[in-house]
């Protein structure tokens, strides 16, 4: 029987959204191109930074870490204590709650063994992990199944991976040798993400436990990655055709080995647990009322979204008081308030269609959420280096927008170089952000550098401030003369204003009080380190500026009585026995001071308290001698 002849079907075959196959169908060419393009690039971007040393928290868990430097055999106390442990006694961090951030750590570690402190290592170990975590990052955004066309999605994956490499808020992470908890937490995360997809297409569990294993060394690098456990259904449920039972399967292994990891983290930093820190400058709410709190926090997500976008001003600190706590009715925490919200419904709303909208909002609001103070005190208010997972997100929701916004130019108004225009403002904004890595790589050069970089970007900052002065007062002791001099006037300056913004913190008066002293203006140097005293009793380093202050004293009593001005010496050796009243050779000498002048009853004392001190001092003895009878 013969069918009549129709019209021809004008029905289309359904696209394939899988970019990776439409890769393979064409060349695998294409793929391998694009990955060295990017690896290449964010190599080259950072390989300046091999030039630089060890700066801020590198000391603290490389070179002063007194477990980093036994090299392997330090690996076992890494595991078992705080992170920060081996700068402090008794595993005891000014942190509440503690960091347990091991698997870094460990790297350093066995650097140690191989290279010693060598920072160049350090430095190029950083680059190369940041250069593969940008391809996996490519290589994860090809798996997505979108509604886009696998043609243009190929080009999203690639300049959201771009935008990704190139933005200047990443600079901390990579360029702090420190920052490599970030890095290998992202790292081992991308990777659990890629076996998790081929858990889904290929149907092996092998694929799945070797996820589980990367989570948990994610884990092991940084906590953030708890909030994996999230995103990873949400990748199955957005871009996968997982089952239900599959996404439940992998989510209840997942959640296992974060069970796991938080019970070894609660052995390894139990010291800490229910520690909260009375220090401002590690708990920025101290004193703090609730509503101040959450509007400050608020309004910090803002700032978040400024330093992604305008990366002008970047800062290793912004503590108190660079951003200062606020209300709910300043209108930059409505405007915050309105962004995020406009946000969290947009997410909402396009849900249920899988948007890549929707995944790439909650991304950002799922992983930011651990650093972002709301849920759980992190000890800062604010760091570049808490975007540097979050902002995957942020770039993949930025390209897809002007994607989406470059087509709806070309039907609306029929602007066909839409898409070649807004291609155009990317590379224009990328090439500012790399000039702007460029700069922020030579600030990171060492502590000085880094220290006077920053002091304009956050003059508000008291820690800034006062490292500034740090940063002087070491480059003084390459000068001499007026240059000296010079040096030290500038590190005043900046404690001045330490104190202006943080009136009651006793490091400042401190730091003065050491100024002054390399000065040789030791009556100054005595007025501030006596009202750090005040301000802080029990400081740790009061007894050794006693003693510089007392030895100043006794040096000045000795060259007076060597004058033979005996009355001027015992004022200077009392205010030296004011701060060491345990140096016999000072008790000694007073007494032979009090001698010359005839009062010798004084001396009788003085040179019976040096017998208290020392009581086999010969001099001592012999000098009584001379005493008249009666006094004895």
């Amino acid at each position: 029987m013969k069918h009549k002849k129709g019209k021809q079907s004008t029905a289309k075959p359904p696209i394939d959204f899988n970019a990776t196959a439409v890769l393979n169908a064409s060349s695998n060419k294409i793929i391998k191109t694009y990955a060295w393009f990017i690896f290449l690039l964010s190599f080259l971007l950072y390989v300046l930074s091999v030039a630089n040393g060890y700066a801020l928290d590198d000391f603290i868990v490389i070179v002063k870490n007194k477990f980093t430097q036994k090299g392997f055999g330090g690996i076992g106390g890494i595991l078992s204590k705080d992170t920060f442990a081996g700068m402090t006694q008794d595993n005891i961090m000014g942190l509440s709650g503690g960091r347990y951030r091991p698997l870094s750590v460990v790297t350093f570690a066995i650097e140690h063994q191989l290279f010693g402190n060598n920072p160049f290592i350090s430095h190029l170990i950083n680059v190369i992990i940041n250069a593969f975590n940008c391809v996996l990052l490519f290589l994860l955004f090809l798996k997505f199944k979108t509604r886009i066309p696998a043609k243009a999605w190929i080009n999203i994956s690639l300049a959201a991976t771009l935008l990704f490499v190139v933005m200047p808020a990443h600079t901390e992470p990579i360029i702090n040798i420190k920052g490599r908890d970030d890095l290998m937490s992202l790292f081992f995360f991308l990777l659990a993400s890629l076996q998790l997809f081929k858990y889904v297409s290929l149907k092996r569990k092998t694929n799945l436990y070797l996820s589980c294993l990367w989570l948990f060394l994610s884990l092991l690098s940084k906590e953030i990655a708890i909030t994996f456990i999230a995103i990873f259904p949400l990748m199955m449920i957005f871009f996968t055709d997982a089952s239900k039972s599959k996404i439940r399967a992998s989510s209840i292994l997942n959640l296992l080995v974060v069970i796991i990891f938080l019970a070894i983290r609660f052995f390894a930093t139990k010291d800490n647990h229910g520690m909260a820190t009375s220090e401002l400058l590690n708990n920025p709410f101290l004193n703090t009322s609730s509503v101040e709190k959450y509007a400050t926090i608020i309004y910090t997500g803002l700032l978040y979204f400024k330093l992604m976008i305008f990366p002008i001003h970047l800062s290793y600190d912004y503590n108190f008081n660079q951003i200062p706590l606020i209300g709910f009715g300043d209108w930059h925490v409505i405007l915050s308030i309105i962004i995020h919200l406009c946000l969290f419904l947009i997410a909402l709303v396009t849900f249920k269609s899988k948007s890549v909208y929707s995944f790439s909002i909650l991304f950002y609001f799922i992983t930011f959420s651990i650093v972002s103070n709301f849920f759980i005190s992190v000890g800062t208010l604010f760091a570049d280096r808490f975007v540097y997972i979050p902002s995957i997100g942020f770039c993949l929701l930025i390209v897809v927008a002007g994607y989406h916004l470059a087509e709806w130019l070309k039907k609306k108004i029929n602007f066909s170089f839409a898409h070649k225009f807004l291609t155009g403002l990317l590379v224009v904004a990328s090439i500012l952000y790399l000039i702007r890595v460029t700069d922020r790589i030579g600030d990171w050069k060492d502590n000085n550098t880094l220290f006077l970089a920053d002091v304009d970007d956050a003059p508000n900052s008291v820690k800034v401030q006062i490292n500034a002065s740090l940063a002087y007062m070491d480059l003084s002791g390459s000068k001499t003369g007026l240059d000296r001099d010079s040096m030290l006037n500038a590190a005043i300056v900046h404690l001045e204003k330490a104190i202006s913004i943080y009136p009651t913190y006793a490091t400042s008066y401190l730091n003065m009080g050491v100024v002054y002293s390399w000065m040789d203006d030791f009556p100054k140097a005595e007025y501030w380190w006596n009202k750090a005293r005040v301000l802080d009793p029990n400081n740790f380093y009061l007894p050794e500026y006693d003693k510089v202050i007392s030895t100043h004293y006794y040096g000045s009593g000795m060259k007076l009585g060597n004058e033979n001005k005996p009355k001027d010496a015992i004022s200077e050796f009392l205010k030296a026995l004011k701060y060491d009243s345990a140096n016999a050779d000072l008790v000694f000498n007073l007494g032979g001071a009090y001698y010359t002048t005839l009062n010798f009853d004084s001396a009788y004392f003085y040179w019976k308290k040096t017998l208290e001190i020392n009581p086999a001092d010969e001099r001592v003895k012999q000098a009584m001698m001379a005493l008249p009878k009666n006094i004895k």
